[in-house]
């Protein structure tokens, strides 16, 4: 049998790609054929939103009557006209749900550590944020994830989770100090993991990787899945192609 051929014809009018590839997935093609294809990314659906959970409940009453930043301001509106008090605690609501509920859940831990922390040091209220204090939260939680081999997230949340929340208070918050720009910075650094260069593959490596896949030469004991997987990795070595480029392949394509 002949060398074994790909043609693969791209959506723009341009010349056909001729590669060679192996001739053991040429003569499986030839015997059935099969549609190769990846699913592509899936479609973004919209969803109604189903309510707030109970835990944005308990934030948006505790932001509700925090009587801190605009809160206070809503408080006087209030005391002025009571059926105000509604629309207060719809708003409420309607900001904890600007986020979705895990994103919330996810800097809940931060913020009650920075509560904690700024309580501790002092501070009557954790909001507005003082600088000086925050920015020893921040050194302590960089020295925490440095001892535990922790990732620069850590820091990042602390920063965005109070910033989410001095948001919803309409107080400056500390992402907009250049103090604590720089102290995210260092946390990137600080806390980067160090870079590993991987050997490209080479064609021993993409040969023995076929011939994992379908040991053999009798086509009828092969996988169709790992058949799927031996003839996008050769594929994508020769082209140096993405998956999204080979998503339309077909064995219709295969010439022998």
């Amino acid at each position: 049998m002949g060398d074994c051929f790909v043609l693969i014809e791209p959506c723009v009018l341009d010349p056909l790609c001729i590669v060679r590839v192996s001739d053991r997935v040429g003569r499986l093609a030839a015997e059935e054929v099969l549609h190769l294809s990846l699913p592509g990314r899936a479609e973004r659906v919209t969803k109604g939103h189903l309510g707030p959970s109970e835990a944005q409940l308990r934030m948006a009453s505790s932001l509700a009557g925090s009587g801190v930043g605009v809160w206070a301001d809503m408080d006087q509106l209030v005391a002025g006209e009571p059926s105000l008090a509604a629309l207060r605690d719809s708003c409420a609501q309607a900001l904890v749900m600007a986020r979705a509920s895990n994103t919330t859940a996810t800097y809940k831990g931060p913020v009650v550590k920075w509560q904690e922390f700024a309580a501790a040091r002092g501070c009557v209220a954790a909001f507005p944020v003082v600088e000086a204090v925050f920015l020893l939260f921040i050194a302590a939680e960089l020295d925490r994830a440095k001892g535990k081999g922790l990732k620069s997230g850590v820091v990042l949340n602390c920063v965005y989770g109070v910033d989410l929340v001095c948001s919803m208070l309409s107080v400056p918050g500390p992402s907009s100090l250049s103090s604590v720009q720089l102290m995210v910075t260092s946390a990137r650094l600080q806390l980067a993991r160090p870079v590993v260069k991987k050997k490209a593959a080479t064609k021993s490596v993409v040969a023995r990787l076929c011939d994992s896949l379908l040991p053999g030469s009798d086509p009828a004991q092969w996988d169709w899945a790992k058949l799927r997987t031996a003839l996008f990795a050769t594929l994508g070595f020769v082209l140096t192609g993405r998956w999204a480029e080979l998503n339309d392949l077909t064995v219709n394509t295969v010439a022998l």
